[in-house]
């Protein structure tokens, strides 16, 4: 899921090392997006690793998600509704939303 303007970037994809932990990037263009920040190509969608024991139904669900968008991309799912966190105003970086490891998948406080 790296557009072809980014030839030499290492993928963070279900062949890096730290997919087993859960983490992942793809790449969403921005026309795509109504976000209140300044990005013109692609926005940069991370998900954070999730670390320690007793944390594989977090991984398993983050890694679920990133299936889930590897669908939409090649056509076999319409949409995927996913919850962003923007820590900037500027720019192309956009995180999934998370909490101490897991994939927060709604607005509002996050429940223990």
């Amino acid at each position: 899921l790296i557009p072809s303007d980014f030839p030499d970037r290492k993928k963070l994809d279900e062949t890096a090392t730290n997919y087993k932990y859960g983490q992942f990037e793809v790449f969403i263009p921005a026309k795509y997006l109504q976000l209140p920040m300044d990005c013109k190509t692609n926005y940069i969608a991370r998900m954070g690793q999730t670390l320690g024991k007793g944390k594989e139904s977090l991984i398993q669900e983050k890694q679920d998600l990133y299936k889930s968008l590897v669908d939409v991309y090649k056509g076999k799912k319409e949409a995927v509704k996913v919850v962003f966190e923007m820590t900037y105003r500027s720019g192309c970086n956009i995180f999934f939303r998370t909490s101490r490891g897991k994939y927060i998948d709604y607005l509002g406080a996050a429940k223990k």
